[in-house]
């Protein structure tokens, strides 16, 4: 297989590029920077191509795509996000250029990946957007996060739309909740909790369900428990 990884240098995505390494696929890994894993993984395998850039940069993920332009992709990972601890506020603390930085990397960002990786999916591929049970509408039932919640629930409608205007070439398209994960996104609290995963074990319960498991997946909008997740 071929797959592009956003965000590749740790967490989630890394564990991604881990699993798509030792199965031996070609993976283009899309990073904010070089981080010693993933040099240690890319010195070893000489079928990962790492590209340095801000996935705020719409020019750099066009010389990425431009750059693999020969290859068939299978899958794309749109797996890069932030998240602003100190935004877990109510709206009359909540930071305007911090909901704009969350929009920009979380919603705007994914959503350059889909328009410029389009022309590279093969017929029954697979786009997938690492989202947040924080962008479920129906589910949120806080009075904070605003920045946060508003971006991945951008990203689902992203998702949604792609799905409709590629249908005809039987891409699939999910959005995905991968857990509250032991990351630095996750903080202190996932650490230390017996409700939160380790980002190993989300990658490999997505990945089982995209390759050994894909007819059984639970609707678009699903998490790492296979459960399908409302809008």
């Amino acid at each position: 297989m071929r797959v592009v990884i956003t965000g590749a240098g740790k967490g989630l995505a890394l564990e991604l590029l881990r699993l798509h390494s030792f199965n031996g696929d070609t993976v283009y890994a899309l990073a904010h920077s070089m981080t010693d894993e993933l040099k240690r993984l890319s010195e070893q395998n000489t079928d990962i191509h790492v590209y340095l850039m801000d996935i705020k940069d719409e020019k750099a993920i066009v010389n990425a795509f431009s750059d693999i332009s020969d290859a068939s992709l299978d899958t794309v990972y749109n797996v890069a996000g932030i998240w602003c601890s100190d935004q877990s506020v109510g709206i009359q603390d909540t930071d305007m250029s911090k909901v704009r930085d969350m929009l920009s990397v979380n919603a705007i960002a994914p959503l350059c990946v889909m328009k410029h990786s389009k022309r590279l999916l093969k017929r029954g591929g697979i786009m997938l957007n690492v989202s947040s049970d924080f962008g479920s509408i129906s589910e949120y039932e806080r009075g904070d996060n605003y920045g946060y919640c508003m971006s991945k629930a951008a990203l689902n409608m992203a998702g949604k739309i792609f799905m409709n205007e590629t249908k005809d070439s039987d891409i699939r398209v999910y959005c995905y909740h991968p857990g509250w994960m032991r990351t630095q996104m996750g903080g202190e609290a996932a650490v230390k909790s017996s409700e939160s995963i380790s980002p190993k074990e989300s990658a490999s319960a997505l990945f089982e369900l995209l390759y050994k498991n894909n007819s059984n997946i639970s609707g678009m909008f699903f998490d790492y428990l296979n459960k399908k997740r409302e809008w």
